[in-house]
């Protein structure tokens, strides 16, 4: 057996490295929030108050501990459960403890001295670097493994073989073996995920196979078409269970058709995705009103909230919550007379009825309030309504992307004859067989159902691709006069048995 590696082993050893980027990108994220915590955590020490409570237990069933006090703004007793970030300052036994009570938050007390680090959530952020790396460590050796097998001296044996699709949206294949004497129906002796199945039939149909290793599950496997030369590489070790009835059509796998030397002048010419830059133009404009309307409405009740939080203090307590606006019915004395009010906050249902609350009211209107804890935040509302614009560039970006890659592929040429079976039912499938074997050897996506797929038609269509064929593979395919991009290369659910 050729120990060479087609492209879709190297596109799988390579995947590891693009999710080490991404988590190279996500740790300042998490650090930074970590960060922006840790300095809330030290603002919220230096306006404290010192107060003596009492441990009713060390440690609940989140790791945190419960206290009973008396906060000093509100005159309330309390029994939290707090977060301990230094369980080495928590008595030995519940008892008297000394804690750092928030003027500003009945809910923010703390052990006298505990203060959140921004270095002890690294413990769980660095981990997210490490597994791209396991990952790619694991495959690597799984790949080199698989060379060794290929390329040793080990006895080589015949028997048949059949390749079906798996996982989401058929991309994924495996091969199943059985012994050469197995009668049609009989179960498969084992089955391997495949990383390359080198253009040998997909779904439905059997075929010889030359095998190396030991074919049952748990074990090393490998298998190679001995008309056509092309390597099975599987994707691990062969998979416990899940066996299949054998095929009882049978086909002599056919090597890829020969490069067409005059393909037709206009084959460069790329026919943009129009569905995905469409959608990714309209989220764009539609994020972008969205974007500036969010923007105005925060600048105006920031504005109006920052009337609120400037006014007098009281204390006032929740007698009602509106879990759906997100608000509470407050009531509080002033000026020796009991009125109400409410207030926005976030999270309704945190606030507890019967729990009193440092708020500020507006001068002009006595029923708006607003909590101490909860200030207008002007952030979050912009951020939220900037991610439909930014899900637009993302889709335009992919869609550019997969475009430009589809140009590519088309100038570099190579382009094979091939027969595209849509079938009548409209999706966006289409099936690629070599002309005249029957045997598929992928599918392509071509776009939306009933939007850009392909055409549907009982009979096949003729039709010239360039890429590599299997799945997994990269194409692109010229049929009616057009040459378009493909979404993904894949097995096609409809390609099984």
């Amino acid at each position: 057996m050729r120990p060479g590696r087609p492209a879709p082993v190297v596109t799988h050893l390579r995947r590891p490295f693009t999710w080490l980027a991404v988590a190279f990108i996500v740790l300042p994220l998490l650090v930074g929030l970590a960060v922006v915590d840790a300095r809330g955590e030290e603002r919220r020490l230096d306006r404290s108050i010192d107060v003596e409570g009492t441990l009713v237990n060390r440690r609940t069933g989140d790791g945190m501990a419960r206290v009973r006090f008396v906060h000093p703004v509100t005159e309330q007793e309390l029994t939290l459960a707090i977060p301990v970030w230094d369980r080495s300052r928590l008595p030995a036994a519940p008892g008297p403890v000394r804690l750092d009570a928030d003027p500003d938050d009945p809910e923010g007390v703390r052990l006298d001295g505990d203060v959140y680090e921004a270095t002890g959530s690294l413990g769980w952020d660095l981990p997210y670097l490490a597994l791209p790396v396991a990952v790619w460590v694991r495959r690597r050796w799984s790949v080199h493994r698989t060379e060794r097998i290929m390329a040793g001296a080990g006895p080589s044996f015949a028997m048949l073989g059949a390749i079906r699709s798996s996982g989401w949206w058929g991309r994924r294949t495996e091969l199943h073996l059985w012994p050469l004497d197995a009668a049609p129906g009989s179960p498969s002796l084992c089955r391997v995920g495949l990383l390359a199945t080198s253009y040998l039939p997909i779904g439905g149909s059997v075929f010889t196979v030359e095998v190396k290793g030991r074919p049952r599950p748990f074990a090393r496997v490998v298998a190679r078409s001995p008309e056509t030369g092309g390597v099975l590489w599987p994707a691990g070790a062969g998979l416990p269970r899940g066996a299949r009835p054998r095929p009882a059509a049978a086909v002599v796998p056919a090597p890829l058709p020969a490069e067409v030397g005059d393909p037709p002048p206009n084959v460069r010419r790329v026919r943009p995705p129009r569905a995905p830059l469409a959608t990714g133009l309209v989220l764009l404009a539609a994020g972008g009103l969205v974007l500036a309307a969010a923007t105005v409405l925060t600048v105006r009740g920031a504005r109006q909230a920052h009337v609120v939080q400037e006014g007098p203090r009281v204390v006032a307590e929740v007698v009602e919550v509106d879990e759906v606006g997100d608000r509470l019915d407050l009531a509080y004395s002033r000026d020796g007379e009991r009125r109400t009010g409410r207030a926005p906050v976030d999270n309704a249902v945190n606030f507890p009825v019967g729990r009193r609350y440092p708020a500020t009211i507006d001068p002009a209107d006595p029923a708006r309030l607003r909590l101490v804890k909860s200030p207008y935040d002007p952030v979050a509302p912009i951020v939220w309504a900037g991610l439909v614009p930014v899900g637009g560039l993302l889709v335009l970006g992919w869609a550019f992307r997969r475009w430009l890659h589809a140009i590519r592929l088309a100038r570099k040429g190579g382009w094979r004859p091939f027969e595209m079976w849509t079938g009548t039912d409209t999706n966006s499938w289409a099936t690629l067989v070599p002309p005249r074997t029957g045997a598929a050897t992928c599918s392509a996506h071509l776009g939306l159902p009933g939007v850009d797929g392909p055409p549907p038609t009982h009979t096949p269509v003729n039709a010239l691709v360039a890429g590599d064929p299997q799945p997994g593979g990269r194409i692109v395919l010229h049929f009616s006069g057009t040459t378009r991009s493909v979404h993904r290369v894949g097995a096609a659910p409809r390609l099984t048995w």
